[in-house]
């Protein structure tokens, strides 16, 4: 980079300053592609315990039916034996989706809780921005009538304006008065 680089950097226009409302309303967007994630989670979430409750009730019939086979089934060790291990694997089974739902509602409750957070958040913010967006339009309009209030030129100038109009308003009713009396 030279001097002349520099030189034009030094001296290029400045980039105009961010508006602050865009920092809120990008904000804003990321919380509500958040947020939107999270509820497609949540509804996976759902989705897989559905699947895990339709398990566990195939598993406890399973159970069920191991149980009454082998009550009928005492006689013969050999059948009861075999039995006894289908309802053991059967029970281990129901155990292990009992505890995979408990994990599942564990992270429902999880996400239900950040989903809440990031909504209260997200509407706090919102209000912040509509407040920020009047206070910004308030002090726009006040800077504007204060630069127009200090420079003495503008009000010269304006003054001018006014005194302008009231002296075309004057002639104009000077030559309406005319013409009356030249039409009469």
């Amino acid at each position: 980079m030279g001097f002349k680089d520099w030189v034009r950097r030094l001296l290029g226009r400045p980039s105009p300053p961010e508006d602050p409302l865009a920092v809120f309303d990008r904000r804003l967007a990321t919380m509500a592609s958040r947020g939107s994630d999270l509820r497609r989670a949540a509804a996976t979430l759902l989705a897989a315990r559905a699947e895990v409750d339709r398990a566990l009730e195939a598993a406890r019939a399973q159970v069920q039916a191991a149980s009454a086979r082998l009550q009928s089934e005492q006689g013969r060790p050999e059948i009861a034996e075999v039995l006894a291990h289908d309802r053991t694997l059967a029970s281990d089974r129901e155990q292990a989706l009992e505890a995979q739902r408990s994990t599942i509602a564990a992270d429902a409750e999880g996400l239900t809780e950040v989903i809440k957070r990031l909504e209260s958040e997200a509407e706090l913010l919102r209000r912040e921005r509509t407040a920020a967006a009047a206070q910004l339009a308030a002090g726009r309009a006040l800077s504007a009538s204060a630069v127009i209030a200090e420079d003495p030129r503008e009000v010269l100038a304006l003054e001018r304006a006014r005194e302008d109009v009231e002296r075309a308003h004057a002639l104009a009713q000077i030559c309406r008065e005319d013409l009356a009396r030249r039409g009469r």
